[in-house]
């Protein structure tokens, strides 16, 4: 699945990934948090830094960029989407990435 995304939407959609699972999930879940983190070299462009809980960067970061997930971590992601929207979870600022995602717009 090839998507645009900008920084906080890539963190956004790390944080949806569950933290627990069996092997397969857990391996998914690694392989997909390498790719929607930024890059040392975007870490440097984008000038990502932690201050206590909040994460910053400049506004480059904020520039959308194409992130391509394999075909097992855009399931995974559908799913936890999924999941939100039956128990009635979807939050407002969730749903550019709802639509991205699960519906695919």
């Amino acid at each position: 699945m090839e998507l645009k995304l900008n920084l906080l939407e890539r963190y956004k959609l790390i944080k949806l990934l569950p933290t627990e699972g069996n092997y397969l999930t857990v391996s998914i879940v690694r392989k997909a948090v390498d790719v929607l983190s930024p890059s040392p070299d975007e870490h440097k462009e984008f000038e990502v830094r932690f201050e206590k809980d909040m994460t910053y960067w400049n506004m480059k970061g904020n520039e959308q960029r194409t992130i391509v997930l394999d075909d097992s971590a855009a399931k995974l992601l559908e799913q936890r989407f999924a999941e939100i929207e039956k128990a009635g979870k979807l939050e407002v600022e969730l749903i550019a990435l709802y639509e991205k995602v699960y519906l695919k717009k």
